[in-house]
């Protein structure tokens, strides 16, 4: 089984974050304690599908292996996307 830094360190993950002008402050919390292994990026200004689009498209162009999303009205545990990882 892979450990939680090792696949911290991979980097493969691209995490799009899909949120409206404001969210609440538990959100905002749960987000900066979330640990993501690779990058995430804001979309914001248009509607979800093409957001999501926009998301999967540069994760083709940068050669992430895994694209997930975070809406703003969820709020994960903040080892979410590494739990995922570990069960491929």
């Amino acid at each position: 089984m892979t450990a939680s830094w090792e696949i911290l360190e991979q980097k493969k993950v691209l995490v799009g974050i899909l949120h409206v002008d404001t969210v609440t402050l538990a959100w905002s919390f749960g987000l900066r304690n979330l640990r993501i292994p690779g990058q995430f990026i804001g979309v914001a200004g248009m509607p979800f599908d093409h957001a999501r689009n926009s998301v999967v498209n540069m994760a083709l162009q940068n050669g992430f292996q895994y694209v997930g999303f975070l809406d703003s009205d969820v709020i994960p545990p903040n080892d979410a996307f590494l739990r995922l990882l570990n069960h491929k």
